[in-house]
């Protein structure tokens, strides 16, 4: 459909930081038509159907660059278990999960992405074809993977790593039927990854695999590197290398790899990820609450592109820029480390670049995909505005988004989503947490 958004500030988020204080935009069909002033574009296009943006900022969607949607099932209580939550909780809850548990928690997880802004996911875990057709249907853009690994991942919370070449094969051919049904969905809204888990539960063999098969097929690669010290630890053991030197050595790395969290990295770790282009999803907030802090500066000055994700248990990329530039400042005992620009950024232009899609999203620029969203201004932590960026990072909250337009769609306006039925949703979601958790305490604790 035609839609005129008009009188709203409009931040492009484009190279040159262009924004209108009183502008407009033209979507036509799944794009960007024309932006603009205001009164150019009402002349410009008269008759067409208007959405009145005075008193809101129109900005990119968001783009999550790394979470689990049905993970939203450990929220409020694996934050507070630590790096430990990944095998004590983690993983035995997901394979406790029905098909319907994991479709379910993924609505749940997608309709928190949508309310809080994002337009773009990347959603990497178990049994991921219960989960992308809840994603699908929520109307999110997204990039989607199994997690492959010859490790037994119930295995590692007793301290075992054993690996087994039929696990491998069985997961990495999920991952393959998850791209023959998926890769291309819904007017290409839904792609694909491959999805190694880590260096430690991914064997050379596997890894060597993956790599050939991400060539054949020119797709990227969705892995977690370094989000531990029991990580670095074993791959060490292993190898005899630390994870970002393995996976080097290995011809592993490079520009279509975006690797997630990236915390516990030596100086030559951080220069090789530089050095090879691999993307960086920075997911600042979980590792806070897991007392590490990534070392994103240094990454950056690299020459590595980093992008942001929320990971687990939350959707609020608010949330995230905040906690990032937050961060980031403490790492480096620099405030200037970090500005609001610099996280707005990693948030949109970076996380679409990591996905090969900057000519697609990201920003709002003529014949770009009409992935917008719409704040509202007029709430008191968002009054005085005088610098934009600076007051949306250091004080917007995922409540002021009022409207989420993705491939031109509207999805959200007034904070009413018109195709889910949310309440519905959320009790649904209650109710299998609650059984989950019940059954989770019998088996395991």
């Amino acid at each position: 459909m035609d839609l005129l958004i008009h009188g709203g500030m409009i931040v492009t988020m484009n190279p040159e930081g262009k924004i209108w204080k009183k502008g407009a935009l033209m979507i036509r069909g799944d794009r960007i038509q024309d932006l603009g002033e205001e009164d150019d574009l009402l002349k410009s296009y008269p008759g067409t159907p208007k959405m009145d943006g005075a008193g809101k900022a129109v900005l990119p969607g968001l783009v999550n660059l790394h979470t689990h949607t049905v993970l939203t099932v450990l929220r409020g209580v694996a934050e507070d278990a630590g790096i430990k939550s990944i095998y004590e909780q983690m993983m035995p809850m997901t394979d406790l999960m029905t098909p319907e548990d994991r479709y379910t928690m993924g609505l749940l997880g997608a309709l928190e992405a949508l309310k809080s802004g994002a337009t773009t996911i990347v959603d990497n875990f178990n049994h991921m074809a219960d989960i992308v057709p809840a994603v699908a249907e929520s109307g999110l853009r997204a990039v989607v993977s199994e997690i492959v690994n010859d490790a037994d991942l119930l295995e590692i919370r007793k301290g075992h790593y054993r690996f087994d070449a039929g696990i491998g094969e069985a997961l990495l051919k999920k991952n393959v039927d998850l791209i023959e049904k998926w890769h291309g969905r819904e007017n290409g809204r839904i792609r694909c990854h491959l999805g190694p888990h880590a260096p430690d539960t991914c064997s050379p063999r596997l890894l060597g695999e993956i790599k050939a098969l991400a060539e054949k097929m020119d797709l990227g690669i969705t892995i977690h590197i370094a989000q531990s010290p029991g990580e670095v630890e074993q791959v060490l053991k292993r190898e005899g290398k630390r994870p970002v030197e393995y996976l080097d050595e290995a011809g592993f790395l490079g520009p279509r790899v975006i690797g997630g969290h990236c915390v516990h990295l030596s100086p030559s770790e951080i220069e090789i990820l530089g050095r090879t282009h691999t993307h960086v999803a920075h997911n600042a907030a979980i590792n806070a609450r897991r007392g590490f802090i990534a070392p994103i500066r240094a990454l950056k000055d690299a020459g590595a592109n980093i992008g942001l994700g929320s990971d687990n248990m939350s959707e609020d990329m608010f949330e995230v820029m905040r906690i990032a530039l937050m961060v980031g400042r403490i790492k480096t005992g620099n405030y200037a480390a970090f500005l609001p620009p610099d996280v707005m950024e990693m948030a949109t232009r970076n996380g679409a670049a990591a996905l090969g899609l900057e000519e697609e999203i990201g920003s709002l620029e003529i014949g770009k995909k009409a992935d917008v969203i719409l704040l509202d201004l007029k709430k008191p932590h968002l009054v005085p505005m005088i610098n934009a960026l600076g007051t949306l990072v250091h004080t917007g909250l995922a409540s002021d988004v009022d409207t989420v337009i993705v491939d031109g769609r509207v999805l959200m306006e007034g904070r009413r989503v018109k195709h889910l039925r949310e309440e519905e949703i959320l009790i649904r979601a209650q109710e299998t947490t609650e059984r989950l958790w019940k059954d989770f305490s019998r088996k395991y604790r």
